[in-house]
């Protein structure tokens, strides 16, 4: 039965390294956008989330969310916590949550199809 978790496991890691490159990438780029580096394309309140301390902290509850996606990833993998496995799963769906819709929402609507799946499930309770 690990044959079956492990693909999507592995997307789930992948999905959460890209979370935590991109959450590394606006705490590192935060400090220097102000909203007036966007002009008016965007609005009010998106200036406001990605520019200063928010963004940063922004940022910092992205890495911790994909730290935790990796974490239900690596259980998955062994087999280990199957609501857990669902739960990170949904989390990398969520596009604010993961590295765009391009990766998580694919990646999670796989592993939820196998984590649903009767015997994958009582693998996990075994």
């Amino acid at each position: 039965m690990e044959k079956k978790v492990q693909g999507p496991a592995i997307g789930l890691i992948v999905t959460a390294a890209l979370g935590v490159l991109g959450a590394l990438l606006n705490i590192v780029s935060a400090p220097f956008q102000s909203a007036q580096d966007f002009g008016a394309q965007i609005p009010d309140w998106a200036q406001f989330l990605v520019s200063g301390a928010v963004g940063i902290a922004i940022g910092v509850i992205g890495i911790a969310l994909s730290g935790l996606v990796l974490w239900g990833a690596l259980r998955m993998m062994k087999l280990q916590n199957h609501t857990l496995a669902v739960v990170v799963s949904v989390l990398a769906m969520i596009p604010v949550l993961s590295p765009c819709c391009c990766v998580g929402i694919p990646v999670g609507i796989w592993a939820l199809v196998v984590l649903l799946n009767d015997e994958v499930k009582q693998a996990f309770q075994s």
